[in-house]
């Protein structure tokens, strides 16, 4: 598992465990009727996943997931607006087996939030159950559940380059009994791109929109830059 060690050393966290076993059966469902993989102009993409964890040996859990994009290309103003909504949850189960030890979500297989490719508006796994040590400095623990959405509109410019104004919003909670929509975290900002044949050089800048108690270290605006579209 890709455990920050820093975990292991703070107290009141529970017992991560780096090495472990996991069995699994796993569905997978793809629907995809974009017009391009690296310059999407139009069409729509959906993923979903499920997986049930546990099927002889290791940990025993359950873990869905599940993310939907859709595209329109505009004339006036030339361009492309697109929204993404996804989200997944995930518990450690009982159905087979009587070993408690075993109903678990490891680590690596907990949702971690925030970052260029979700909720721009915060560093990278950031937005969700954090374990804070001194002078403030905050790892994300991971979560159970986990929601976002995104809307996009990517204009085009002179010479390769591409405005962008977006808003994300989204949150991740420890586990599926602390999920609050009134919680829900949003951010805007605006970015540039440039195509390149193997997709766009992006940079985004964004500003978290609302500001809560358990977020007060954070800061209120993220820089984030990478190659690919956001999605």
């Amino acid at each position: 598992g890709d455990l920050n060690q820093e975990l292991l050393s703070v107290e009141g966290v529970e017992a991560l465990l780096e090495d472990y076993r996991i069995s699994a059966l796993e569905q997978s469902i793809f629907f995809d009727l974009r017009d391009s993989k690296i310059n999407t102009r139009r069409g729509v993409y959906f993923e979903g996943k499920l997986t049930e964890a546990g099927i002889g040996t290791g940990f025993r859990f359950w873990k869905a997931q599940a993310d939907l994009r859709r595209y329109w290309d505009l004339k006036k103003p030339a361009g492309v607006f697109s929204v993404r909504f996804g989200g997944g949850a995930a518990s450690a189960h009982n159905f087979w087996g009587k070993n408690s030890d075993q109903a678990y979500v490891p680590y690596a297989e907990r949702f971690l939030l925030g970052g260029s490719s979700s909720v721009r508006g915060w560093e990278t796994d950031h937005l969700g159950p954090l374990v804070c040590v001194d002078q403030g400095d905050c790892i994300p623990r991971g979560a159970q559940a986990s929601l976002w959405g995104s809307a996009q509109i990517r204009l085009e410019g002179p010479f390769g380059f591409a405005p962008v104004l977006f808003v994300d919003s989204g949150m991740a909670w420890e586990d599926l009994d602390a999920v609050s929509l009134d919680e829900i975290q949003p951010s805007a900002g605006l970015g540039l791109r440039y195509g390149t044949p193997v997709g766009p050089l992006r940079v985004d800048l964004a500003w978290r929109l609302r500001d809560s108690a358990e977020f007060s270290h954070a800061a209120k605006w993220a820089l984030h830059a990478g190659l690919g579209e956001v999605f």
